[in-house]
């Protein structure tokens, strides 16, 4: 702390006693009325400074008024060291600390953290050092923050650690959770990566690739049946999979979801028909609202079928509820086609009195 003294007039000579309290803490010559003390006597806490002239052959004694002085501690702390340097993700990594304080011994904790990850760890400051647990690989900013104590400030500090990645645990397979057509090619990459996620490269050139229903030709999967499939890609112990919602494609046939079945003449048959339209796969469209038409196919008798024979489909299904035939007859069957679609044959029934 610089301390200044001006005596009046300008032309005083001697010195200036600077006093803490009662206890003098040093003195300066005047020089055209001033002076200046520069000292680090002033112990933490607060001070009530004063300056007193003693006077000289033409000039009496004065004392200033008094000065209130505040000394607040100072601290300061450093990363030292982390060892191991560079470190494996999950291996433990000490973190070395040194805190310099202006006087005395400062109390409380230090807390470790990194830039890359919410773990952290913490110590009392005498410590030294703790113990933190990096998964993340990359380069992070480690820092120790001083939480301070109730004469010494809070301090921090940072300094840079490398961490590389574990062992390779697992492929993560890419795009996650992509929807196709049944019959639709897709891309996928697979990248190898350790067990806390981090990414040691491409393997996809090297691994191999299956869909659960369907075919893999390299990375190029087709799923043929709708619902959620799963694709594996493997390359030696690595495996890794992903969920592929597979949706129909383009309407192809129909085909006779519910048979007809043996029934009394003149009677409506039950349960009704149902024919279903559905993708070259037989996959259900349930987006189609074909117009489908039913007629008999095997016909011994020279029966006629009644009802109605023509119905747009609801949600891919088209519903026959009012058929029936007027001849006893074995071994009938029913045909459904729709315009642009491949149509089907039922099984056969019969019609009894």
């Amino acid at each position: 702390v610089t301390l200044t003294a001006t005596v009046t007039p300008g032309t005083a000579t001697g010195t200036v006693s600077f006093l803490d309290g009662a206890t003098e803490i040093g003195t300066c010559v005047l020089a055209a009325g001033t002076c200046t003390l520069a000292t680090s006597a002033l112990a933490v806490g607060s001070h009530s400074l004063t300056a007193v002239y003693p006077g000289d052959d033409d000039n009496a004694p004065s004392t200033s008024d008094a000065l209130d002085e505040v000394i607040t501690a100072s601290s300061s702390i450093s990363v030292d060291s982390t060892t191991p340097d560079p470190s494996v993700a999950g291996t433990p990594v000490l973190v070395s600390w040194t805190l310099t304080a202006s006087a005395g011994t400062p109390t409380g904790t230090v807390t470790i953290t990194s830039d890359l990850e919410a773990t952290h760890c913490s110590a009392a400051v005498a410590t030294g050092s703790c113990s933190l647990s990096l998964t993340a690989a990359g380069v992070h900013n480690v820092t120790a923050t001083y939480s301070g104590d109730l004469v010494y400030p809070t301090a921090t500090d940072s300094n840079t650690h490398p961490v590389v990645a574990a062992p390779a645990k697992m492929l993560v397979v890419s795009p996650a959770g992509a929807t196709v057509s049944a019959g639709e090619q897709q891309a996928f990459t697979a990248r190898a990566v350790d067990r806390y996620g981090n990414d040691l490269g491409d393997r996809t050139d090297v691994a191999r690739f299956k869909v659960s229903n369907g075919a893999c030709s390299e990375n190029i999967c087709i799923p043929t049946r709708s619902g959620t499939q799963t694709v594996t890609a493997q390359f030696g112990v690595l495996k890794g999979t992903t969920p592929v919602t597979v949706v129909a494609g383009a309407p192809a046939r129909v085909v006779f979801l519910k048979q007809p079945s043996n029934v009394r003449v003149g009677r409506v048959m039950t349960p009704a028909v149902v024919a279903a339209v559905v993708d070259q796969w037989g996959n259900h469209v349930n987006t189609s609202t074909a117009t489908v038409t039913i007629r008999l196919g095997s016909n011994p008798t020279g029966a006629t079928l009644s009802g109605t024979l023509s119905v747009s489909a609801v949600g891919g299904h088209a519903t026959f509820g009012n058929l029936s035939l007027n001849k006893v007859g074995r071994n009938y069957s029913m045909t459904v086609l729709s315009i642009g679609l491949f149509g089907a044959n039922s099984k056969t029934f019969n019609v009894t009195s």
